[in-house]
């Protein structure tokens, strides 16, 4: 008989916090679709958004669970369990909210908080850029990097900053709300602003020739950038793409004053 693969395990409490957050993400949801549905917006309602949804925490809890005892051994796998939790998840939810429909699943409470003065004012696009970008950098520092790995309580903590970085990023990109505070062109100039971002830390990962955290080798370690790189262009050039697309598909305005208008 072949020797058995063990898995790593998961600790309880690292297990039961992501699936009790998802059980409840998931409840909010299906309360709101049904709210969005019985007051007549399907289109802002259908079952694609579920599907979005669904996708979304599924990237979130394959990142924190599946990749759990890899992220432990290697920079190249904690890498990808990052770009799941705090790029793929956030992007994937706030598209499968945009609309309506974000009014029906994010409470009340919530939504007051938002509206605060000092939360309005983080959420304008370049103070969410600056601490998305902020966020990301100071947890790649050595010191702080090799924390996290060390503590059961900052680890967490990672994860949670990142997937707030992320919301506060991708909101401001796909805009679930319809602000329109961007426009086309700036959202562009946005995502290429975060990408930019990016690249400066992928380059660091890259061509640093010796390794930066506690495990790992370079080879590693460039791996990891190039996860970042690979991530960054999957999602904002995606991004960008379906955004010209959109706005070329758009008809030529042929009202009053336009050469073409009758």
């Amino acid at each position: 008989m072949g020797a058995r693969v063990r898995l790593p395990l998961v600790p309880l409490g690292d297990l039961l916090t992501p699936l009790l957050a998802a059980g409840l993400a998931c409840w909010l949801f299906a309360r709101g679709l049904r709210r969005a549905r019985a007051r007549r917006f399907p289109r802002d309602a259908g079952w694609d958004r579920a599907a979005l949804f669904g996708l979304g925490l599924l990237a979130g809890l394959s990142g924190l669970l599946v990749f759990h005892g890899p992220a432990e051994e290697r920079a190249s796998a904690h890498m990808l369990q990052h770009v799941l939790v705090g790029d793929a998840m956030p992007a994937l939810l706030l598209v499968a909210l945009r609309g309506s429909l974000a009014v029906h699943v994010v409470p009340r409470t919530v939504r007051r908080v938002l509206a605060s003065r000092s939360v309005r004012a983080l959420l304008r696009p370049w103070p969410s850029l600056a601490a998305w970008g902020a966020l990301l950098w100071v947890w790649h520092v050595p010191a702080v990097y090799d924390a996290a790995l060390a503590s059961e309580w900052v680890h967490p903590l990672q994860h949670a900053s990142f997937v707030l970085g992320g919301l506060l990023l991708w909101n401001q990109l796909v805009d679930p709300l319809r602000r329109g505070l961007l426009g086309l062109w700036g959202s562009l100039r946005y995502a290429l602003a975060a990408m930019v971002v990016g690249q400066m830390l992928v380059a660091l990962l890259v061509l640093s020739y010796r390794p930066l955290y506690a495990y790992g080798s370079t080879a590693d370690q460039g791996l990891a950038g190039l996860i970042m790189a690979l991530a960054q262009l999957s999602t904002l050039g995606t991004y960008a793409l379906v955004r010209l697309r959109a706005h070329f598909r758009e008809p030529l305005p042929l009202g009053r004053g336009h050469p073409l208008g009758v």
